[in-house]
């Protein structure tokens, strides 16, 4: 993971999906996990979270991922996430942790 073409019907864990961002990190100078991504929307990972499958976006930023990364750190691979309306009112919005933190430009959705 990630894979040139995620698999929404082979989701990763919360573990493997810290693992792949903390390697992202270490590898790539770009500001967004995919650049060079048609439309910022195209999926980087799915991932499976109880009965919940989510989505991260390929334009979330770099910042937004060390700061989730701290808070794996933190909280632990298995870090709370609580589902919340977004601007449009959607509850498709996730926070983390126990205060249940938005981080801005983390683009990770209900799928």
């Amino acid at each position: 993971m990630p894979t040139d073409s995620p698999r929404r019907s082979e989701p990763s864990s919360k573990a493997q999906l810290a693992a792949a961002l903390a390697a992202w990190l270490e590898t790539s100078d770009a500001p967004t996990l995919d650049s060079g991504a048609k439309d910022g929307r195209t999926p980087w990972a799915y991932v499976r979270s109880g009965t919940g499958l989510f989505v991260l976006h390929s334009d979330t930023k770099r910042e937004a991922v060390q700061r989730y990364l701290q808070l794996v750190a933190e909280h632990g691979d298995d870090i709370a996430w609580t589902i919340g309306p977004s601007t449009r009112g959607n509850w498709t919005t996730v926070r983390y942790g126990p205060s249940e933190e938005l981080l801005r430009a983390f683009y990770l959705y209900v799928a």
